[in-house]
């Protein structure tokens, strides 16, 4: 019997689920939508979809709730004036209070995988969420950086404007070389040139390592701890 509940615990679906398939629609999808301004509003439909899918994910306490409320509806604000007129107040506030959410996000969701007393399915999709947000995190960091500084990244020797000049941030270039570089595979086709662009690339190369480093031995130590339980109760 305690098996059994060990079994359902292990394939049951949690909140971590539909933040999963956002995030990898955002992923996969938006590259091929953001050369014209009606595939950016489809990109931007996305990242929206992530948004409220990431505050059904923090809605384990009504307080998380409600600090993601806070923080999700002034970006998506800024964000919609920052196409309708992309002054740098509107551009650089949505950037930043995006990473911001994102943050909070990854915490809160790390919280959680850390109080779980089982390896569920639900414990591996939030690690994977947790995982891609650091890329969507550091993806915000870069487009920060080459909005202030034009041509802090290069893609074949030219700068990412000189490829599309009516758009000031190219996301599809800067999410490619954020999950490459935190991947560390490092094609070398496009890199950071500004001491800042390559402080953050570091850095982020860093973070992707260890977070798979203690993530993994997060799971392993859970399975580990239960296994002896579960053969005693079989």
């Amino acid at each position: 019997m305690v098996a059994q509940l060990e079994i359902r615990k292990t394939f049951q679906f949690g909140r971590f689920a539909g933040l999963l398939a956002s995030l990898v629609a955002l992923f996969a999808i938006s590259p091929f939508f953001n050369d014209h301004a009606e595939g950016a509003s489809v990109a931007s439909m996305l990242f929206s979809a992530v948004m409220v899918a990431s505050i059904y994910a923090v809605s384990g306490e009504r307080s998380w709730l409600w600090i993601g409320i806070i923080l999700v509806i002034p970006s998506l604000v800024l964000e919609y004036l920052a196409r309708l007129n992309p002054i740098p107040v509107f551009v650089m506030g949505n950037l930043a209070l995006t990473g911001i959410f994102i943050v909070f996000v990854a915490t809160i969701i790390m919280i959680e995988i850390l109080r779980d007393e089982y390896v569920s399915t639900d414990t591996i999709f939030g690690g994977i969420c947790i995982y891609l947000l650091i890329g969507f995190l550091w993806v915000m960091g870069y487009a920060f950086i080459e909005y202030l500084h034009p041509g802090a990244f290069l893609l074949h020797g030219e700068t990412l404007r000189s490829y599309h000049p009516q758009m000031q941030i190219r996301f599809p270039e800067l999410m490619y070389f954020s999950f490459v570089t935190m991947t560390t595979l490092g094609y070398g086709d496009m890199v950071p040139v500004a001491p800042a662009a390559r402080t953050l690339a570091s850095a982020e190369a860093v973070t992707g390592q260890l977070y798979v480093a203690i993530f993994v031995a997060r799971l392993v130590g859970l399975h580990l701890a239960h296994t002896p339980l579960r053969r005693s109760n079989d």
